[in-house]
């Protein structure tokens, strides 16, 4: 969340007290969309080698608070920040209307970082939400198919 410039949240630890982070605000809207950092950590517990992720967190000033308190409480596991980097397409927002490859339309309802659950626009598509592929959404409806041999025929 972010309240005047200052990016809050927390981190809910089992076996421990709940820590709020609030540090300023230095990645972009998009990436506060979705997050970009977590934290990684892995090591022997007992008799078992456990790999475990912290949520994803905005700001990497946080990963790195996150890092270091996990780095305190385990100094024998491997502790590493992982960057996800920003979403692609953020012009594909929840609301956005496209055009599928197949010439199909459809509305964003619900958009996640990798893919979206869209909402077919034409009457004979069937209600509910179906999930789509970013990469197959366009702003624009397709061309129409014209067979390669068919030009000479125009005037």
């Amino acid at each position: 969340m972010i309240e005047n410039g200052v990016y809050k949240t927390y981190w809910d630890r089992p076996g421990h007290d709940t820590v709020w982070f609030e540090t300023p605000v230095i990645m972009s809207e998009w990436d506060h969309v979705f997050p970009r950092f977590t934290v990684r950590y892995s090591g022997v517990n007992g008799s078992r080698t456990v790999e475990l992720e912290t949520k994803e967190v905005a700001e990497p000033v946080v990963a790195a608070h996150m890092a270091q308190m996990l780095a305190e409480d385990h100094p024998d596991w491997w502790v590493r920040i992982t960057d996800w980097g920003s979403a692609r397409y953020p012009q594909w927002r929840c609301g956005a209307v496209f055009y599928a490859l197949d010439g199909r339309k459809g509305h964003i309802a619900i958009r996640h970082r990798f893919g979206a659950s869209v909402q077919w626009l034409g009457d004979d598509e069937p209600l509910g939400l179906v999930p789509y592929s970013l990469e197959n959404m366009r702003a624009e409806p397709p061309r129409p198919y014209v067979p390669a041999g068919s030009t000479w025929l125009r005037p």
